[in-house]
């Protein structure tokens, strides 16, 4: 969720509270196909186990999470997209007043009037502005006016838009233009149908940006003979910004002859000039008589050579419909790996959607020709393996990651020797949130360990474990030659916590790290290490030097050992980030018995974890998109953000699953939606949506760990193929009241913990669940 800031509620949010509340016909009500009354009604009786008889793709609802109030936006993008794609080809919008920074994070909010154009690089589901670069609009003539994004601006109408994996179209109102887009990994297809009595021209506009976003320099040259514009723009986001922006290289080429053509900088048109630099500069092509024009966009962070050979391996000599159905078989082949039976047809969109979220980062960052930019800001060769970038991972080391390295361990394998060549190729060390060519030092904890140590155990080979335990050895010791200090000095092991007035950030920063050493120590001892292991399962436990006893939460605490006197527990303090006392509480999964010690007792333990989702509950209720309260953050549990989205399986290491299964079905039912607003908070590059792919079919896991928990599934069946075989999950009696499990068989074997490892699953399983109205025996404390 990250990096929205505090106040942009109160300064921004009555507009899009105002589009959202006038009108009961709202847009964000019909982002996807939902029947409410049809979906109550199939909520009320046991599952029919309904099978979708139609192609995946077309079940794939993309607007889902393109909305939202405060911090529930969810930043989706409902542009074309391949699968971990370098290019994310998708329209960015505005309202009349223009973009809000907090809604505008992918470009896209359902709530606008108007579409600024179509740009060809953007981030899924984050919380800072970031790229929207290489924008194309198709115009009704050309004038120096319409180099105003102000002027060139279309309005358009969700009735004259759709948009499923693979593919997007919509219908510019003003000019009547219907705009399509498909593409591939590297590259974009554009198809303009233009109405009879429109002057068919085409709109370059090289200064593009998101909000906060700008583009500092450029170049362009149009060869009228190829139909080509080509060249690159350097971008200086929100993000890249910290290591001071990246090209971006590009190759535009259509498919008709221009009439009329030129560039223009500052908005001064210059007609049949073939070249323009600097900023505010753009192009502009007409086709006299044109009805249908196609453009096609190859995109390289290496070259406009590569550019081009990215675009003609992919797309040349492909018609648009070709390339369509090349993307969605592309899209079809990987959503076929689950199968599901069961729920209703909202269930299975949203699930469908979540796995098509759960795929778009990291991102494949590999030209045709295996080059890549690292970060050293060199050119590099992927000798057998795809380079990868992009990884928001203290967000999705939670559940994406996990997901990743289940379903797909060979691209997780290319994903790990990358973050171990960031760290080679970069600073020496292992990054936070790697963003294109640098490193963002976004967020807090050393998450890169816990990806790692989780790849390693649960089966992903082919990077150097060797290295990569050297490397987090470094992000907890630190080095006294580089001077880099790990978790922030010698104090931390003297004091056995980050102390806040040296450090700031002290709690969630302790929790972070206690996570990150747990994951650690998991890894060394599977390697062998274990004095390494001892170590960290020392570590991991310094959480409880924060744990303030009168209060039971966990308070920042200076170096001589003073908590904070002003402590209150719904205060976003500054040593919790993006948090509060409640929602740390419960970061520490992989200690749930050291946390019950600190409560004194299992039920003391059981009933405040109970009682946080008892209060979101209640807030839940009140939340209506009318009451001021929905801009702000949940003061209870928070399912948009990452500290606590794991709450809820820790009742089983506490001898309570019912209460498991009774609150990860509730979730499930509350925080997604088949619609625009239907994710909970910026899905942060798939972590909300892994979550869900993970949860309704009855597993969860703990990260940097080989453990799976086991939750309540919501379908009557999953099969999901995995490399070494399926993994089929069947539930007998499931339906929206028999949440409760009464048992668990895998392999026929009755299952007698609360989870089951890695290797249970790896080489293919069947994990069948009786379910009940009423909480069973299975497992329940005694």
């Amino acid at each position: 969720m990250y990096r929205i800031l505090g106040l942009f509620v109160l300064i921004f949010g009555l507009s899009a509270l105002s589009a959202c509340s006038d009108d009961s016909e709202s847009p964000v009500d019909n982002g996807g196909d939902s029947d409410t009354e049809a979906q109550e009604e199939s909520e009320t009786e046991t599952s029919s186990a309904y099978v979708w008889d139609g192609r995946l793709v077309d079940l794939v609802n993309p607007f889902i999470g393109t909305a939202g109030i405060g911090f529930t936006v969810g930043s989706a993008l409902p542009g074309h997209s391949a699968p971990f794609g370098m290019l994310k080809v998708s329209p960015d919008t505005e309202k009349e007043s223009g973009a809000e920074q907090w809604s505008h994070c992918g470009g896209y909010d359902y709530t606008d009037l108007y579409v600024k154009g179509f740009t060809h690089t953007h981030l899924h589901g984050i919380g800072i502005p970031e790229y929207g670069n290489i924008l194309l609009q198709p115009i009704d003539g050309m004038t120096a006016e319409k180099t105003d994004p102000k002027v060139y601006r279309q309005a358009f109408d969700h009735e004259d838009e759709e948009a499923h994996a693979g593919y997007y179209r919509v219908k510019l109102q003003d000019t009547g233009i219907d705009v399509e887009l498909t593409g591939s990994v590297h590259s974009a297809y554009h198809r303009y149908t233009f109405p009879s009595g429109v002057d068919s021209s085409v709109l370059l506009d090289l200064s593009a940006a998101l909000i906060d976003g700008e583009v500092t320099d450029s170049e362009l040259t149009i060869d009228a003979t190829a139909k080509e514009a080509y060249g690159w723009v350097h971008n200086l986001g929100d993000f890249v910004s910290r290591f001071d922006g990246v090209g971006i290289y590009f190759v535009i080429r259509f498919d008709t002859d221009f009439g009329t053509w030129g560039t223009w900088k500052n908005g001064v048109l210059a007609e049949s000039q073939a070249t323009v630099e600097g900023t505010n500069t753009g192009a502009y092509f007409q086709f006299p008589g044109a009805s249908v024009v196609h453009a096609t966009v190859g995109i390289s962070f290496v070259s406009v050579e590569n550019a081009r050979l990215n675009l003609d391996t992919e797309l040349k000599g492909l018609s648009f419909d070709e390339a369509l159905q090349a993307s969605e078989e592309a899209w079809e082949e990987l959503l076929d790996q689950v199968h599901l039976e069961g729920g209703n047809e909202d269930d299975q969109t949203i699930y469908y959607t979540a796995l098509y979220h759960a795929y778009q980062m990291p991102t494949h960052f590999t030209d045709i020709n295996g080059e890549y930019r690292g970060f050293d800001k060199e050119v590099h060769q992927a000798d057998g393996f795809t380079y990868y970038t992009d990884f928001s991972m203290w967000d999705t080391y939670r559940t994406l990651h996990p997901w990743l390295h289940t379903v797909m361990p060979d691209k997780a394998s290319d994903m790990m020797k990358s973050l171990l060549l960031m760290a080679e190729q970069g600073e020496k060390k292992l990054p936070k949130w790697p963003l294109a060519i640098g490193y963002t030092g976004c967020m807090v904890g050393t998450s890169a360990d816990v990806v790692l140590a989780d790849a390693h155990l649960r089966g992903v080979t082919g990077f150097d474990t060797d290295k990569a335990l050297t490397f987090m050895l470094y992000d907890a010791y630190g080095n006294e030659d580089t001077g880099y200090h790990g978790r922030g000095g010698e104090d931390y092991d003297e004091n056995g916590y980050r102390a806040e007035d040296l450090h700031g950030d002290c709690v969630a920063q302790t929790l972070e790290y206690c996570w990150d050493d747990f994951a650690i120590g998991q890894f060394a001892q599977s390697l062998g290490d274990n004095e390494i292991y001892q170590k960290m399962e020392e570590r991991r436990k310094y959480y409880k030097n924060l744990w303030q006893s009168d209060e039971q939460f966990f308070i920042g605490r200076d170096a001589d050992g003073t908590f904070d006197p002003d402590f209150d527990p719904l205060e976003g303090e500054d040593y919790y980030v993006e948090g509060n006392a409640w929602q740390y509480l419960w970061l520490v999964p992989h200690d749930v018995a050291g946390l019950i010690e600190l409560f004194g007792a299992t039920e003391a333990m059981v009933n405040k974890l109970d009682t946080f989702f008892l209060l979101h509950e209640e807030e839940t209720a009140i939340r209506t998109p009318d009451n001021p309260l929905s801009f702000l953050p949940p003061d209870y549990y928070w399912h948009g953000n990452e500290p606590d989205i794991h709450a809820a399986y820790m009742f089983l290491d506490a001898g309570r699953p019912d209460l498991t299964q009774k609150w990860v079905r509730w979730i499930l039912a509350n925080e997604y939606r088949n619609e625009a607003m239907g994710l909970a908070g910026n899905d942060d590059c798939g972590t909300l949506s892994a979550w869900y792919t993970f949860s309704s079919i009855g597993l969860f896991p703990l990260a940097g760990s080989n453990r799976l928990w086991i939750g309540s599934p919501l379908f009557d069946k999953a099969e999901i193929e995995l490399p070494g075989g399926t993994l089929t999950m069947t539930a007998q009696n499931v339906s929206s009241e028999n949440v409760y499990v009464q048992s668990v068989k895998l392999n026929g074997e009755d299952v007698t913990g609360n989870y089951l490892t890695q290797d249970q699953i790896t080489s293919g399983a069947t994990l069948e669940f009786v379910m009940g109205a009423e909480p069973g025996d299975w497992l329940m404390l005694q």
